[in-house]
C-alpha cells in the first residue's frame, strides 16, 4: 500500500522555509513528475532559523511544498530509488548565513493511483480538477516498480512504498 510523504503534524511552524520566487525557478517545475533535462537554476529558500536548528532536520518543510533534503537523506534516497528521483542543489539562507548540503528532490515519475471508488473527492466547480479530499484511498499496487512517484491526478501528493517509508522511519 502506498504511503504519502507528508510534513509531520508536530513540525515547528517557525522552521518552515519561504521559497524565493523572484530568484528561483518556477517551483511547479519540481511538481510535474518529470525529469528536468536542463538545470533551471538554483532554487533558493529563506529560513528564519539558525544553521544549528535546521542542520538537525533531514527534510526541511517549505511553502513551495517540494522535498528539501539533507545530503545524508539524498545519499540514502539515491541508494534506494535511483531511477525515481533527480537531486538539484538548493541554496538555504538562514539568520546566520548559508546552510550547505541540501537538495530539492525532484520526483521524476507520476502514477495514476487514486482509488476513486473508495475516495471522497471534491472538484473545482465545472471541472474534474481535484480541489480537496474528504477521504483518500490509493490502489495497493499503483506504484508498480517505483519506490516514489507523484500522484498524476493530484501532483502535490508524493507517494512512497511501504518499504521506503519503513526504511526512512
Amino acid at each position: 500500500m502506498p504511503m504519502l510523504w507528508l510534513v509531520p503534524d508536530d513540525y515547528p511552524e517557525q522552521l518552515i522555509g519561504i521559497y524565493d520566487r523572484e530568484r528561483s525557478p518556477d517551483r511547479f517545475l519540481f511538481k510535474r513528475g518529470k525529469q528536468l533535462a536542463e538545470f533551471p537554476g538554483v532554487p533558493r529558500f529563506r529560513f528564519e532559523a539558525t544553521v544549528g536548528e535546521l542542520a538537525r532536520i533531514d527534510d526541511l518543510a517549505n511553502n513551495a511544498m517540494v522535498p528539501l533534503i539533507s545530503s545524508r537523506l539524498s545519499e540514502f534516497r539515491m541508494a534506494l530509488a535511483p531511477n525515481d528521483i533527480q537531486l538539484l542543489d538548493a541554496a538555504i539562507e538562514t539568520r546566520e548565513g548559508e546552510l550547505p548540503g541540501y537538495k530539492v528532490l525532484n520526483v521524476i515519475h507520476a502514477v495514476t493511483g487514486i482509488d476513486k471508488a473508495k475516495s471522497d473527492i471534491v472538484t473545482f466547480p465545472g471541472t474534474e480538477q481535484i480541489m480537496k479530499f474528504r477521504k483518500l484511498s490509493y490502489l495497493p499496487n499503483c506504484l508498480g516498480d517505483h519506490q516514489i512517484a507523484r500522484d498524476r491526478d493530484y501532483l502535490s501528493n508524493l507517494l512512497v512504498t511501504q518499504r521506503l517509508a519503513d526504511k526512512l522511519s
